[in-house]
């Protein structure tokens, strides 16, 4: 199977298959692999500075898309997801 690289692929991967994996619950904690991050295409940001970066609606979506992504909520994730690329 050929790398999956955005969240959409992920995400269609992911209800096929039934199950978020563990390599895609880390790419969702990751902010240079996360839904926000992924938007915003940002490649590298420094620990921590990732907060700065973003608004406190992304932070919140983001944190939620996370939650549904390692709760294998994927109707969830796929709301979540639309709603974080529908942000300014």
């Amino acid at each position: 199977m050929a790398r999956v690289k955005s969240w959409t692929e992920r995400l269609a991967v992911a209800e096929k298959r039934g199950y978020f994996t563990k390599r895609e619950r880390v790419f969702a904690s990751q902010w240079n692999r996360c839904a926000v991050g992924e938007k915003h295409d940002y490649p590298r940001v420094e620990e921590g500075a990732w907060a700065n970066s973003m608004t406190r609606a992304e932070m919140e979506l983001g944190l939620s898309f996370l939650n549904a992504v390692e709760g294998n909520f994927i109707e969830d994730a796929k709301k979540l997801y639309l709603a974080i690329q529908a942000l300014p």
